[in-house]
């Protein structure tokens, strides 16, 4: 969420609650942000609804949902799994899993070595470059 007409995010989630389970207002920097909720125990379908409103009568301000994860766990607390100490859950199939293997994970630092392929130039997590 970037820019003067920045205005708010909301996720509603099952049930047509009136309240949102999360909700961001104005400008946070042009960079990615955290942020998680919990949806509760649903037996049953159910949808989750994201809402952009505009913040003002200009066209200036971009917002983006990304990195959505569904699961029947409660939420793991913020930075639990950042991959700066490890891979968390992720792994490579290696050669003798008998999967297609067309790269492995990495853990490195700094800014990405191929700019021109859209790599990030800072950890979007720490907002560093480290």
């Amino acid at each position: 969420m970037h820019g003067e007409g920045v205005g708010t995010l909301n996720v509603y989630g099952p049930g047509g609650q009136e309240t949102p389970l999360l909700s961001r207002t104005g400008t946070h920097g042009p960079m990615w942000r955290f942020a998680q909720a919990s949806l509760g125990n649903h037996g049953q379908p159910y949808q989750i609804v994201v809402e952009g409103v505009k913040g003002g009568p200009g066209q200036d301000g971009d917002m983006a949902f990304d990195d959505v994860q569904v699961t029947e766990r409660p939420c793991p607390p913020p930075g639990s799994c950042d991959f700066e100490s490890s891979l968390c859950d992720w792994s490579n199939l290696g050669n003798g899993g008998g999967g297609v293997d067309r790269g492995d994970w990495l853990r490195d630092r700094g800014a990405s070595p191929y700019p021109s392929s859209g790599g990030p130039n800072k950890d979007h997590t720490t907002n560093s470059d480290q």
